[in-house]
């Protein structure tokens, strides 16, 4: 099964019938070390356990820098007891809203935020379009988590794929088109 195999595997199988290419939007299918449109034919390299689903170049490599060199900076279970507080400030959100939810997190980080809803009882696929999506894989290893690396405006899924999306850590640094998120009046 090849790096996917170092990935929650009862999250992973869930996850392959949701998943869809970024060009055509048709299934993928599973091999060792891609996932593969059953369509098109494009391939989505799994790389150091993560399926990437942006092109090499696209990697925002210097902001994901900050999150291998500080990777459990914000985690509750490192000893800073912030992220929960904080998450319920931003967001509102509770354990009973998450408990037993696939939750999207897009802009994951390292996955301070997806920590706190896997501690709730939710399953977490968390996006980022940096190679921090690596560092939030190996923290939240043992976690109903699943780590992909993809761009927000092209989403790998299937419509409604996720009960709650929390979309609060996306900075422009790493939006490329941020007219699409701030239009111009």
């Amino acid at each position: 099964m090849g790096d996917i195999g170092r990935m929650n595997s009862r999250l992973c199988t869930s996850l392959l019938g949701m998943l869809r290419c970024t060009s055509c939007r048709a299934p993928l299918t599973q091999q060792d070390d891609a996932y593969t449109c059953s369509a098109c034919g494009q391939r989505f390299p799994i790389v150091r356990g993560v399926p990437r689903f942006v092109a090499e170049q696209d990697y925002a490599d210097s902001f994901g820098y900050q999150w291998h060199r500080f990777d459990k900076t914000q985690l509750d279970h490192a000893g800073k007891y912030e992220s929960e507080p904080d998450l319920i400030r931003k967001t509102g959100l509770r354990p009973e809203d998450v408990k037993g939810k696939l939750v999207l997190d897009v802009g994951c980080g390292m996955g301070r935020f997806a920590e706190v809803v896997t501690r709730w009882g939710g399953r977490v696929v968390g996006i980022d379009l940096s190679v921090a999506a690596e560092v939030a894989a190996r923290n939240l290893a043992d976690r109903e988590f699943v780590a992909l690396q993809a761009d927000v405006f092209a989403l790998p899924f299937a419509p409604e794929t996720a009960s709650t999306a929390l979309v609060f850590c996306i900075t422009l640094r790493i939006v490329r088109q941020p007219s699409a998120i701030y239009p111009s009046t």
